[in-house]
């Protein structure tokens, strides 16, 4: 079987419909099963907010366990999603658990990508990132101190939110694109990826109709132009040295369809 440089976030995932059990090894198993005829994908990314691997609580040895079940399953870790609300990080009751939990999510990704010897990126450091989203404003002592451990740790520290600002311009932080929350807050994904250039540092292969919905990639409805896209992703250079499109299932009814549906479209966009 052909594998793609795509990955698929585990934050989300309706278990119940697509009839797997709970636990991170049967997400990583279900991962592993999808495919477009004989092309399946690469790469998992982890939910951080899983009770059963939230890097504050995993230990040395669940770690270890971790990194070898995917090496076993055959799939590479991506990164870490770690959707803490944004206002968390700016509010003094809620600021020392946000941060907390990020710096633990930073930890983790860099033990990871030791244990895993998924080999890092052309950019130098970790090939796996650390996902959230950071306020406008309010919290930018917090930001910059997340970000220096970012550097200090190599791995890459991606701020989602959009417009783009509250990481703007701060070391250690790249900036993370999700199209369909781009597409439906009227701006332009394509331009923003190559504008941003080297500081991307995370993407979403995502899509959204006409009417603000989030749609399968590839839809009829769909705006998304995914080869706009994925030639975008590689003028950038984000796709070199085993950084990969995250294909995100929230909200599809039918997340092994979009799943499919997202790889047919990326393999068809040439």
């Amino acid at each position: 079987m052909r594998i793609e440089d795509l990955s698929v976030a585990m934050s989300g995932l309706d278990r119940a419909s697509i009839g797997i059990e709970a636990g991170v090894r049967a997400g990583l198993d279900w991962i592993k099963s999808i495919r477009s005829g004989e092309v399946g994908v690469a790469g998992a990314q982890l939910d951080a907010r899983d009770a059963e691997i939230r890097p504050r609580d995993l230990g040395r040895s669940a770690r270890r366990d971790l990194a070898a079940s995917f090496r076993r399953i055959g799939l590479r870790c991506s990164g870490l999603d770690l959707w803490i609300p944004p206002e968390h990080f700016a509010e003094n009751a809620t600021a020392d658990r946000a941060t907390g939990a990020v710096l633990a999510a930073i930890e983790l990704a860099a033990e990871l990508e030791s244990l895993g010897r998924w080999g890092g990126n052309a950019l130098g450091g970790s090939a796996i990132a650390v996902c959230t989203t950071f306020p406008p404003k309010g919290a930018e002592a917090v930001v910059a101190s997340l970000g220096a451990r970012a550097l200090e740790r190599g791995v890459v520290l991606a701020d989602f939110g959009w417009p783009v600002d509250g990481g703007e311009g701060v070391p250690g932080v790249r900036i993370g694109l999700d199209p369909a929350r781009i597409v439906a807050a009227g701006g332009d994904a394509v331009v923003a990826a190559t504008a941003l250039g080297l500081r991307l540092g995370a993407v979403r292969l995502t899509d959204v109709s006409s009417m603000g919905m989030r749609v399968p990639v590839g839809s009829r409805d769909g705006r998304l132009d995914v080869l706009a896209w994925k030639v975008s992703l590689t003028t950038t250079g984000f796709l070199d040295g085993g950084r990969m499109p995250v294909i995100d299932l929230r909200g599809m009814a039918s997340q092994a369809g979009a799943a499919e549906a997202a790889v047919e479209a990326w393999i068809d966009a040439r």
